[in-house]
């Protein structure tokens, strides 16, 4: 089996089979994931969020979100505006963004 693609953001992994879009930063990263279903890539993602990362942080949503895609959001108890959101978007192919921030994005 393949080794999981690490975003290098908080611990948050990708399916081995995922390809960046452009170049990740510290802050973001973006993947695509080519022959993933959106449900199959959801539910793979969030059984691989890192617990030990983001115990700290304060799950704010983990929904559906208007668009159809689908995201966690967590806040940080401390800094109100350290936001660190992992979104799964339906498109063709799936889509997966990662963002450690200090900006509060909508729906978070």
């Amino acid at each position: 089996m393949a080794a999981v693609v690490d975003t290098g953001i908080a611990g948050v992994v990708m399916p081995p089979e995922a390809i960046a879009i452009g170049e990740p930063t510290a802050s973001t990263a973006a993947y695509d994931l080519p022959g993933w279903q959106f449900e199959d890539a959801t539910k793979w993602i969030g059984d691989r969020l890192p617990p030990k990362q983001i115990e700290e942080l304060q799950l704010r949503t983990a929904q559906a979100q208007p668009n159809s895609s689908f995201e966690w959001c967590w806040q940080s108890p401390d800094r109100p505006f350290e936001v660190l959101l992992v979104s799964v978007f339906p498109s063709d192919p799936v889509n997966v963004v990662v963002a450690d921030t200090d900006d509060n994005p909508a729906g978070c």
